[in-house]
């Protein structure tokens, strides 16, 4: 491919909604620091993100609209490392032990927030740590 004058990168869009929006931003970063694959945005619908503390979202809106955060917790401790808390870099992707996205190639994001969803207040902090970390991010809020 490289006499063809072509790019030999293979390029994407990455699109999940709660738990796939999590992976979707993984692989993401997993693309940005190897080569060979590149992705030109990343479509995360109410991505599940969460940390340690309690928001204001979490405690306001637990159990009014399907979700409890009983079932959030359950599911983080089913997919994290025996022994990890929710700050996690697999939960808290820009909380106490995340890597910075600052000057990596992310790819631009477009972030749906729903304003009924108890994890909304993560899902903000995440377009605000995109936003510090120089990336370039489009918030979605219904």
């Amino acid at each position: 491919m490289a006499s063809s004058g072509k790019d030999s990168k293979v390029h994407v869009y990455l699109a999940g909604d709660s738990s796939g929006g999590n992976i979707a931003h993984h692989v993401a970063v997993r693309a940005a620091e190897e080569p060979g694959v590149e992705v030109l945005g990343n479509i995360l619908l109410h991505p599940l993100f969460g940390g340690q503390e309690r928001t204001e979202s979490e405690r306001k809106l637990d159990g009014k609209y399907f979700v409890r955060i009983q079932d959030r917790d359950w599911y983080w401790r089913a997919y994290l490392p025996e022994g990890e808390d929710r700050d996690h870099p697999a939960c808290n992707v820009f909380g106490p032990r995340s890597h910075s996205l600052e000057g990596l190639n992310f790819p631009k994001s477009l972030i749906v927030v729903a304003g009924l969803d108890l994890l909304k207040d993560w899902q903000l902090r995440y377009v605000e740590g995109l936003k510090k970390s120089g990336q370039e991010v489009t918030l979605l809020y219904l």
